[in-house]
């Protein structure tokens, strides 16, 4: 079921036509992967075992409110629970940095591609909340 069918088509078959919000999908891409290529596998598993138990760090669920600030929230969330699993570090990230710093040639609208976000906070890095506080109560 799997096989050759890339995570793009994936979301295209279950995203609601007209349904706006921040996280925006680009249209493919030729650096897009097939499942099946990288994986070896032809056909969804028919048997899985998982853990009786399974413990994951996280900073918290994180409030947008109404901002289409998805993008910003999550990637904060991954780098905080990055570092924390890192160097023991629980401070938080700011998600205005994440959300505003984009490059001239970088969609400037609302919402967020994620490649160009998580090129950012890979080429930039991130800023702690506390030395650029978001505008929000998030709680």
């Amino acid at each position: 079921m799997l096989k050759g069918v890339s995570i793009m088509d994936s979301i295209k078959t279950t995203r609601l036509k007209n349904l706006t919000g921040g996280c925006i999908i680009r249209k493919e891409h030729p650096l897009d992967y097939k499942y099946g290529i990288i994986s070896g596998v032809s056909e969804t598993p028919t048997v899985v075992t998982y853990p009786m138990t399974f413990r994951l760090w996280t900073s918290g669920i994180k409030n947008q409110q109404t901002k289409n600030t998805c993008v910003a929230h999550a990637l904060a969330t991954l780098k905080e629970t990055q570092e924390y699993y890192d160097a023991r570090d629980t401070k938080k990230f700011s998600t205005n940095w994440i959300y505003g710093n984009r490059t001239d040639s970088q969609y400037q609208g609302e919402g967020m591609y994620i490649e160009e976000a998580l090129n950012n906070l890979k080429n930039y890095g991130a800023v702690y909340l506390e030395d650029l506080p978001d505008n929000l109560d998030y709680t």
